[in-house]
């Protein structure tokens, strides 16, 4: 795991006294205190809606914020979409739940999601079939709506429009682009030094030290499997302890 990104779920636990976005965040920091892990390891979050969740004085991320003051806020992907879906149509609305409530049926429980991660092969009306019938057949009512979104999200050039439907789509990418506009806003404003992207250009600018790290062959080698990979290696830091490279991501913290 040195050098891949992995998607894991760490702990549920049940909110005890209240819904408020303050016993939230006690519960989270608890969990973080008891296994030992530092709040500032946390870089981002995403929620949904709720203001107990999004609330600006009394919300989860408001005082996720007092505590992490450079925490990057979003909106979890599959809830964006449940609002467009629900400005577009209350059909559309809730056929998009029914996805909503699938996959919070496996992802809500740790043993679902390991058993659904182990068997490659299963397809979530395949895992429902055991878990859920009723939610199965619900959704295989709304497949075509189900279709019709997922071809929006995905491959919108691909979908033949009918003369009737420009407008809907029209109406819809809208409303995704305004909502993606204010949800994403942190990140819009985000500024990226290109040199996390390709720490080998533009080099002529940079001091005498960084010029000749850069001409580096191993490190050039390591570079070639992709600059996540690359950045996310424990030996740099270790191998190369006055590094440039080092030094310029101190920089913009």
């Amino acid at each position: 795991m040195n050098q891949e990104i992995y998607e894991e779920l760490p702990f549920a636990r049940t909110l005890i006294t209240d819904t408020k976005g303050e016993s939230i965040f006690h519960i989270l920091k608890d969990y973080f205190i008891e296994k030992a892990i530092p709040l500032s390891n946390i870089i981002s979050v995403a929620t949904d809606g709720a203001r107990a969740m999004v609330g600006r004085y009394r919300g989860f991320i408001s005082y996720l914020k007092q505590n992490v003051s450079g925490v990057l806020a979003t909106h979890s992907v599959i809830y964006r979409q449940h609002l467009v879906a629900k400005n577009l149509s209350v059909r559309l609305h809730e056929s998009l739940h029914l996805v909503i409530d699938a996959v919070n049926r496996i992802r809500s429980n740790a043993l679902n999601t390991r058993l659904f991660g182990c068997r490659k092969a299963y397809t979530i009306l395949e895992f429902l079939d055991t878990k859920d019938k009723i939610l199965k057949e619900n959704l295989m009512k709304r497949k075509t709506d189900i279709t019709y979104l997922t071809d929006l999200f995905t491959k919108f050039n691909m979908t033949s429009c009918q003369e009737d439907d420009v407008s809907t789509y029209v109406q819809h990418l809208n409303a995704l682009y305004s909502d993606f506009e204010s949800r994403f806003e942190d990140i819009l404003t985000m500024v990226i030094p290109p040199w996390i992207i390709n720490p080998y250009g533009d080099i002529e600018e940079m001091s005498v030290i960084i010029q000749e790290e850069s001409t580096n062959e191993e490190l050039k080698v390591q570079f070639k499997n992709g600059y996540q990979q690359f950045w996310l290696q424990n030996n740099i830091p270790v191998t190369y302890p006055t590094n440039g490279f080092q030094n310029r991501l101190k920089s913009c913290k």
